[in-house]
């Protein structure tokens, strides 16, 4: 997949991180993502969420986490465009203007898993439209690795079984590329 002037660009596999307040049953976040995103791929199973304070004025504190596929190859910056219709759709769901979902988009390739914030710090490259990256895991010695100042959920391991498979996927339609 190349693009005009861009030499040696390598497609990835994109995602949807998710945390979501109990007033969503996974079965209709879910749906509701499909309506707004397309067929999803892979879902991992729902994950309880209590490594953060950060949400819970806005969401409250018994938060799920789930993770689902955006199925097929783009160039990475393509993921900035779900960011911002992740953004919509957030202010979509909110009720009296605090989030009930969170939406995070993020892809996939043969060495990293990046997510996509609005947050800015210091370890985060901008990519235009309020969008920055976050290089979360690093595939090295056969898994994932989160680096020292990755999010708490993803160092302890709990994502590494759905990012493996999710990396297989990648992979496997590499080769037809």
């Amino acid at each position: 997949m190349q693009r005009e002037g861009a030499k040696n660009i390598v497609p990835v596999l994109g995602f949807l991180g998710l945390i979501f307040s109990e007033r969503w049953k996974p079965g209709d976040v879910l749906q509701e993502l499909s309506r707004r995103f397309g067929p999803l791929g892979l879902v991992s199973r729902v994950m309880n969420f209590e490594f953060t304070a950060y949400y819970l004025s806005e969401m409250g504190s018994d938060l799920s986490r789930l993770f689902c596929e955006i199925p097929g190859l783009v160039p990475a910056d393509a993921l900035v465009q779900v960011k911002t219709t992740a953004r919509l759709f957030e202010a979509e769901l909110s009720v009296n203007g605090k989030r009930t979902v969170n939406i995070d988009p993020g892809y996939v390739d043969a060495f990293k898993v990046v997510l996509l914030s609005d947050k800015y710090s210091g370890r985060k490259v901008y990519l235009g439209q309020g969008c920055y990256a976050d290089v979360t895991l690093t595939f090295s010695s056969g898994t994932w690795q989160a680096g020292k100042r990755a999010f708490p959920d993803f160092q302890d391991g709990r994502y590494t079984p759905y990012f493996m498979k999710l990396r297989e996927k990648y992979l496997e339609q590499m080769k037809g590329t």
